[in-house]
């Protein structure tokens, strides 16, 4: 749960974009054909639950949700994209094509088993948190095992020991998620076909090249703001 309100907002406001994004390009017709429609539309589903998940854990009503089903998810999610790579998909993960570089396979991996493993430790790091200042002196509802004093979700998060170690190793692997990610983005984006005259430069590459672009912007956005979440939990 994040405490300072301008931060949550902004937090909910860019993953509801990436949300809104995943839905779209879940449901949107001409998303590929066949099995590889609905890999890719099984993958932008999982990354708009992602989404909702995350908007729910800056929230104070948040901590109210079912931890397990959330964490069952979320592993499930990882094992398919690992499972997806390593049996060697090729209507997902290639190099050619309409498959995607097979490392990103695995970046959905570590965001997928990120997300579960955050949602696990969520209470342990509220427990070990403390009212932040200004919060005011109004009673939270509690969590089980727990009680948090303040108004308006005003609570810091805090891990400790073998938590605390591997929420930092976390922490720098996303930050540098964010800067692949922005990186293939801009790279993307500039690559966009000038000559709309050649048949394999025309309107159709265009488009695919931008989408490509969005596809990795909205994930360096995820990236990012499960960055700052877990700069939270430290």
């Amino acid at each position: 749960m994040i405490a300072a309100t301008g931060l949550r907002w902004t937090l909910t406001l860019a993953f509801a974009l990436v949300t809104t994004f995943s839905v779209t390009r879940a449901v949107r017709p001409g998303a590929g054909h066949g099995g590889s429609a609905n890999s890719q539309r099984v993958t932008h589903a999982l990354h708009a639950l992602m989404g909702l998940a995350m908007i729910a854990m800056a929230w104070p009503w948040g901590r109210r949700l079912p931890v397990a089903p959330q964490v069952a998810l979320f592993s499930l999610a990882a094992v398919w994209f690992v499972a997806s790579v390593a049996l060697n998909d090729r209507r997902m993960w290639a190099h050619d094509g309409d498959g995607h570089p097979r490392l990103h396979g695995f970046l959905h991996a570590v965001m997928m088993g990120a997300m579960a493993w955050m949602v696990a430790v969520m209470p342990d790091a509220m427990k070990g948190g403390r009212p932040s200042a200004g919060g005011g002196t109004g009673s939270m509802a509690d969590m089980p095992g727990m009680a948090m004093s303040g108004s308006g979700g005003g609570m810091t998060m805090s891990l400790r020991g073998a938590e605390h170690t591997v929420c930092v190793a976390l922490l720098a692997v996303f930050v540098a998620m964010t800067l692949w990610w922005l990186s293939r983005t801009f790279d993307t984006a500039r690559a966009t076909p000038p000559d709309s005259r050649s048949p394999t430069s025309g309107p159709q590459a265009s488009r695919t090249t931008l989408d490509s672009a969005w596809d990795s912007g909205c994930h360096a956005t995820m990236a990012l703001g499960m960055a700052v979440m877990l700069l939270a939990m430290v």
